[in-house]
């Protein structure tokens, strides 16, 4: 089936007009759902780097296409789509995950749901709503200058506002040092904490990061430093740096990259009106200004 299926999407990508654009890759297919790997490239962008939003619409009309004309087997499809499409701005370009899932199909009219996220945000989100949801306990790690400091500050109003069961701790530059030690990461595994988030440092913290690992405490780095060491593995690992992809955000400080975490889960969960982020976009100012970014 898989063999098969990228047959088609190698023939898409030679024949379609935007098929050359996304560089499709296949990730799933099941009867009735599709899920590829794509790609904004840079002539998708705007000035500020973010996707076009016809360029989104593109993507999900290829996916969707995709998986109609596909299971027609070469006979005839519905001519007309009915789409509802789900994508969280600002979008970044580089590599993003597309799904299409068949809600209906007719004769002459398809219902179908489409999206298109990037994936790191997409698992830092679930991970978040999941421990908000179950009531786990959420540790925020900050680093002890500006940018950390409100990376940290942004995050805590918005668990704040969804009830969570949180804590935050910013190291002492003299007693602590630079990011997260073993020390601290046992005292933590002692607290029973469920989930760290690290603002502004743990990009190369590889030891820490496996020991969080082995005692079952999920992880979320959400970092702008130069990364020394690619094998740390955290739950999710947000940082500009991590790929090519993401090159041209490298002007991001970590509040900036939290910002925009936070504005994608509130539209994901439709909370972004009873949640105002941008009464908050100062936090993402200081920590720009500070951080000489």
């Amino acid at each position: 089936m898989e063999k098969e299926f990228n047959k088609f999407l190698e023939f898409h990508k030679v024949n379609g007009g935007t098929g050359k654009i996304f560089k499709f890759k296949l990730i799933e297919y099941r009867e009735g759902f599709l899920k590829l790997k794509g790609e904004f490239p840079s002539e998708t962008l705007n000035p500020s780097k973010t996707v076009q939003g016809g360029q989104i619409n593109s993507m999900l009309d290829d996916v969707t296409s995709i998986l109609l004309i596909y299971e027609s087997k070469g006979t005839s499809y519905p001519n007309s789509t009915n789409l509802h499409s789900i994508h969280h701005r600002p979008l970044f370009g580089g590599e993003v995950t597309a799904t299409a899932e068949i809600i209906k199909k007719g004769k002459t009219v398809a219902t179908v749901k489409g999206e298109v996220f990037n994936p790191e945000g997409k698992l830092a989100a679930t991970l978040i709503d999941e421990h908000i949801e179950q009531n786990k306990k959420i540790l925020l790690f900050g680093d002890y200058d500006v940018d950390g400091g409100c990376s940290v500050a942004l995050l805590a109003k918005y668990l704040k506002f969804k009830g969570a069961d949180f804590n935050y701790y910013i190291p002492d530059r003299i007693k602590d040092g630079y990011g997260p030690n073993l020390t601290l990461m046992r005292k933590f595994s002692k607290e029973k904490i469920n989930l760290i988030i690290f603002v502004d440092c743990g990009t190369n913290s590889f030891d820490e990061i496996n020991f969080l690992n082995s005692n079952d405490i999920k992880s979320i780095i959400i970092d702008h430093h130069k990364i020394d060491n690619f094998k740390v593995n955290p739950s999710v690992f947000i940082n500009p740096l991590k790929s090519s992809d993401y090159k041209n955000y490298n002007f991001f400080c970590s509040t900036n990259l939290v910002f925009f975490l936070l504005r994608f889960i509130l539209f994901k969960k439709r909370e972004n009106k009873k949640f105002n982020l941008t009464k908050y976009l100062i936090y993402a100012a200081l920590g720009t200004i500070c951080d000489v970014m």
